[in-house]
């Protein structure tokens, strides 16, 4: 486990938090390649963020559609903005942009998420909580 995740983060949904734990480990895999000076460890955590947008994202919206929620539609919106950005790492990566510069995107990036991860998905815990309340 990360050592900055933190369990009032969890939407109680494992494949959901093992993911966004995932997303905390790489600011370490992202000082470890600054600290390497490798431009090839770069690529493993793009890697990463493409699987993300499309798996991780996918399984939260399912999640949204299975209870109802409300904010579905912002929420999706943030995914669609995250998946253009990813896209655009990856082209800067193939492109062959300055490390330093594609170090700052992702790191821009990772904290968008990470932000995300405890300002937009930690919503759907509580809506999912009071969900399954109501079923009990």
């Amino acid at each position: 486990m990360s050592e900055n995740w933190k369990s009032d983060l969890s939407i109680g949904e494992e494949i959901i938090d093992n993911a966004h734990q995932e997303v905390f480990d790489l600011t370490t895999m992202l000082d470890n390649a600054i600290n390497e000076n490798s431009r090839d460890a770069l690529d493993p955590i793009i890697n990463f963020l493409e699987s993300h947008v499309i798996d991780h994202f996918h399984e939260e919206e399912d999640i949204m559609s299975s209870i109802n929620y409300s904010d579905s539609e912002e929420h999706r919106q943030d995914h669609a903005i995250f998946q253009v950005q990813v896209a655009e790492l990856r082209r800067l990566f193939d492109e062959e942009k300055h490390t330093t510069h594609l170090v700052y995107r992702i790191r821009q990036f990772v904290d968008k998420l990470i932000y995300h991860i405890g300002t937009v998905d930690i919503k759907l815990a509580k809506i999912k909580n009071t969900h399954k309340g109501s079923h009990d």
